[in-house]
C-alpha cells in the first residue's frame, strides 16, 4: 500500500512538472506547436544524421518539391502509456494560416499516413517516458509552400503536435549580404525572377527573413527598394530589398550552454546537482551580461546525449529540472520588464512556460524547465510591453559580430495561382558577408 501511494505521488509530481513547464506550449517551439503537455524534446530533421562536432544541429527543415525526402520526427511523451499515431499534411499560406487548397490539390494520395512509427519505453530512468520515432515522406506532396505536419492519436483523433515544414520549387534566385552596423546586423536581399510576370510585387511577392529559429520575429518584406528589369517581359527581373528598418537585426550575444549530460557530476557552468524525488535538479550558475566573446554554439539548438549511460540515448537519457538565473544590469528591470529563456530546450516563442520570475531578494530573474540530458544552447531576451518582440539589448546585450543563421523564404502568388508558392529558400550565416 505504501509503495502504491508513493507511486501515485510520484506520478502527480511528474504530471504537475510537465504541465507547469508546458503552460503555453501551443506556441512553444516557434516551428512546432505542442498541444499535449506530456510531449517533450521534439526533433525534426532530414534523415541524414546531424553532427554536433561541426555545429550542424538541425534548425528549420526545408525540402525541394522536385526531390522528395524521408524526414524523421522524434519526440518523448512523459509517462508510461503508449499511443498509436498517424500524421497528415496541412497546406498553409505565407502567413502560416491554413490555405484554401483541398487535400487532392496538394497531396497525390489519401492524406493520412502511419509513418511507420515506432515507440520505445525509457529504460532505467528516474523519469518515465515513451520515445516516438516517425518517418515522414514528402513524396506525396505536389504543391510548394508552407506546410504543417499534424500528428494525431489513433485512439481519439486528437491532435498532439503541429510541425512546420517548408516545400520549395526553386523558381527564383536569392542573393544576400550581411553587414555589421554597431550592435546590429543589416541584411541586403536580392531576388531574381525569370519568366515570371510579377506586375505588382507589393501584392504578388513576399520575402520572409528571420534569425536562427526566432520565427516570432519574422520580417515580412513586400515592397522592393529597387526593381531592375522589365516586369512584363519574360527576362530576368531583380527585386532588391536594402537599407530598410525590417532588415536590421540585433546581433545578440553568443549562446550560453547548459550541459546536463551528467546529472550525477557537476560540470562547467553548473552550480550544483540535487535529487528531490522524482527529479534531479540541475542548477546553472547565474548568468549576466558580459563583454563580447566568440565561442562556437548551435545557435539555440540542442543535442541529446548522456555521459551517465552507454545505452541507446533516445531511451536511456534522463530528464532533470534545470534552474536558470539571470542577473540584470539594472535592478529596476525586475519591475519594468519580462524576461524569457529561449532555445530548443525551453521553446523559442515567449510564453508563460519560458518566462522567468523576478527574484527581488537576489536581484535576479529565475526559472526552471524540464529538460532531457544533453548539450543545450539558451539565451535570455526581454520586453517591456506585452505585445513587444523580446530583445537582447536589455538582457545579454547585442553585438554586431555575433554569429547567427538567417533564413530567407520567397513567396510568389500570381493571378492564376490558387496558393502562395514558395519559390526560393536560403540559409545565410553571418560569418560570410555575401552568399
Amino acid at each position: 500500500m505504501q509503495k502504491v501511494g508513493r507511486q501515485i505521488v510520484r506520478t502527480l509530481l511528474l504530471t504537475v512538472a510537465c504541465v507547469l513547464s508546458a503552460i503555453g506550449a501551443k506556441a512553444q517551439g516557434a516551428d512546432v506547436e505542442i498541444l499535449d503537455s506530456r510531449i517533450r524534446t521534439v526533433e525534426f530533421r532530414h534523415s541524414e544524421a546531424a553532427d554536433r562536432t561541426t555545429g550542424k544541429v538541425p534548425q528549420v527543415v526545408m525540402c525541394h518539391l522536385a526531390a522528395p525526402e524521408t524526414l524523421t520526427l522524434d519526440f518523448d511523451m512523459i509517462g508510461s502509456e503508449t499511443e498509436t499515431l498517424y500524421y497528415t499534411f496541412l497546406h498553409a499560406n505565407r502567413e502560416w494560416e491554413p490555405s484554401d487548397l483541398m487535400d487532392m490539390e496538394f497531396c497525390n494520395s489519401i492524406n493520412r499516413f502511419d509513418g511507420y512509427d515506432s515507440h520505445q519505453q525509457s529504460f532505467n530512468t528516474t523519469t518515465d517516458y515513451v520515445h516516438y520515432h516517425i518517418d515522414i515522406s514528402t513524396e506525396p506532396l505536389t504543391a510548394s509552400g508552407n506546410y504543417f505536419v499534424d500528428v494525431y492519436s489513433v485512439s481519439d483523433d486528437r491532435l498532439l503536435l503541429r510541425q512546420k515544414l517548408w516545400i520549395c520549387e526553386d523558381l527564383c534566385g536569392v542573393e544576400s549580404e550581411i553587414e555589421y552596423v554597431g550592435s546590429r546586423q543589416r541584411l541586403r536581399v536580392v531576388v531574381t525572377a525569370t519568366g515570371m510576370n510579377i506586375s505588382t510585387p507589393e501584392e504578388q511577392l513576399q520575402v520572409d527573413v528571420w534569425q536562427n529559429k526566432r520565427l516570432d520575429d519574422t520580417r515580412r518584406l513586400t515592397t522592393p527598394t529597387f526593381i531592375n528589369g522589365g516586369q512584363a517581359s519574360r527576362s530576368a527581373t531583380t527585386y532588391t530589398y536594402t537599407d530598410i528598418e525590417p532588415l536590421y537585426f540585433e546581433g545578440g550575444a553568443e549562446w550560453l550552454w547548459a550541459d546536463n549530460r551528467s546529472i550525477r557530476n557537476v560540470t562547467f557552468g553548473s552550480a550544483r546537482i540535487e535529487y528531490f524525488e522524482p527529479f534531479y535538479h540541475y542548477t546553472l550558475s547565474a548568468d549576466q551580461r558580459r563583454p563580447y566573446t566568440y565561442r562556437e554554439d548551435f545557435n539555440g539548438g540542442s543535442w541529446i546525449e548522456t555521459q551517465d549511460r552507454t545505452d541507446d540515448v533516445t531511451v536511456s537519457a534522463d530528464y532533470s529540472i534545470v534552474h536558470f538565473s539571470f542577473l540584470p544590469d539594472d535592478p529596476e528591470l525586475l519591475r519594468t520588464h519580462q524576461f524569457f529563456v529561449i532555445g530548443d530546450a525551453t521553446g523559442w516563442t515567449p510564453t508563460s512556460a519560458n518566462m522567468l520570475s523576478p527574484n527581488y531578494d537576489n536581484i535576479s530573474f529565475d526559472g526552471q524547465y524540464l529538460i532531457k540530458q544533453g548539450l543545450h544552447n539558451y539565451t535570455y531576451v526581454a520586453r517591456k510591453r506585452e505585445k513587444d518582440v523580446p530583445r537582447f539589448s536589455d538582457s545579454v546585450g547585442s553585438y554586431g559580430q555575433t554569429e547567427n543563421d538567417y533564413f530567407i523564404a520567397v513567396y510568389v502568388h500570381l493571378p492564376q495561382d490558387t496558393y502562395d508558392r514558395l519559390t526560393a529558400f536560403k540559409t545565410h550565416n553571418s560569418m560570410y558577408k555575401k552568399r
